[in-house]
């Protein structure tokens, strides 16, 4: 792409990522590659949304999805934006959380800007054991799991409470739902016969790791630091959460947003929902996200929880 870009093509580049993902690294070596004839901006710092004057002929943009707002007149600065692309002779490499930019590639066809797009994607559990191992010796770490105690196994089926809406009523209320846990069925299948082929303790570090994260790079190091007493890795310090999130729509919205931001202040989600400070703690007192602050981000630990619930909702994509 910049090979082309030097000989008078022009194929602007988004790298879209989840939040997390650790795309700063990705533009530190980018802006490397450039240097001097790039500048590198934050699109939260972007008053009007377009650049400063410059002499650059790049321009990195880091966090374009901090551009817009999802309300009525929240789109006046990545329009501007954007407009300003298509007449531009510059070329643009912008980073973008990959909830927001499926949802502006509906509302304003942001791909039509930018030809190259490279989605970032989540790592298998030996692309993580590749990454985390990287930076010891061999032999160096010492993997544990603890042993269950006897006569105790996992039960395979838990009660959980699902949201029903009736439609002619406007009303919603709760009913009981049985849900099967397949890893736990998984994991008692020896008790009936089933011969399983056993991951040694290692294997069950990453493969625990790449089934809590999503395979999401930064909450993979959030985990990992969790689990290690070094030289020791403990396997049980992985605690996968079976548990459903629960939640009405409104506060599932909300916390659609926060995702979608990465990070956003207390003062924009209520431009966009109107009063929060409830859905706020209620978010905050079921560890599905943190606060800083006036700033909102989705709790790490919970990062693949709050996804898979906002998927089953259609409220990410």
């Amino acid at each position: 792409m910049l090979t082309d870009f030097q000989d008078g093509r022009r194929s602007n580049v988004a790298i879209v990522s989840e939040p997390f993902y650790g795309d700063g690294i990705l533009l530190d070596q980018i802006e490397e590659m450039v240097y001097p004839r790039s500048i590198r901006l934050k699109a939260s710092g972007l008053a009007d949304g377009w650049p400063p004057e410059t002499d650059k002929s790049i321009v990195i943009v880091q966090d374009l999805h901090h551009l817009y707002l999802r309300r009525i007149g929240g789109f006046e600065k990545i329009n501007r934006f954007l407009d300003g692309i298509s007449t531009s002779s510059d070329l643009f490499i912008i980073t973008c959380n990959s909830f927001s930019w499926k949802y502006l590639d509906r509302v304003c066809n942001i791909k039509r800007l930018f030809p190259v797009v490279l989605e970032l994607p989540s790592l298998t559990s030996s692309q993580i054991r590749d990454l985390l191992l990287s930076e010891y010796r061999e032999d160096e770490l010492n993997f544990e799991v603890a042993e269950t105690p006897p006569g105790e196994k996992p039960c395979p089926v838990r009660l959980s409470k699902k949201e029903v809406l009736i439609k002619p009523l406007g009303k919603r209320f709760y009913r009981p739902s049985l849900e099967i846990q397949v890893r736990d069925v998984r994991d008692i299948l020896p008790c009936i016969g089933k011969k399983v082929e056993m991951s040694s303790p290692r294997d069950l570090v990453f493969e625990k790791l790449a089934r809590m994260s999503g395979g999401n790079p930064g909450v993979v190091e959030v985990l990992w630091r969790g689990a290690m007493e070094y030289p020791n890795v403990r396997a049980d310090m992985l605690k996968e959460d079976s548990s459903g999130v629960d939640l009405d729509y409104d506060h599932s919205f909300i916390l659609s947003i926060i995702l979608s931001m990465g990070i956003i202040r207390r003062d924009g989600l209520a431009q966009i929902a109107g009063p929060v400070d409830e859905a706020l703690y209620v978010l905050k007192d079921r560890g599905l996200i943190t606060r800083d602050g006036d700033s909102c981000s989705i709790r790490m630990e919970s990062f693949k929880k709050v996804v898979d619930h906002l998927k089953r909702n259609r409220l990410v994509s």
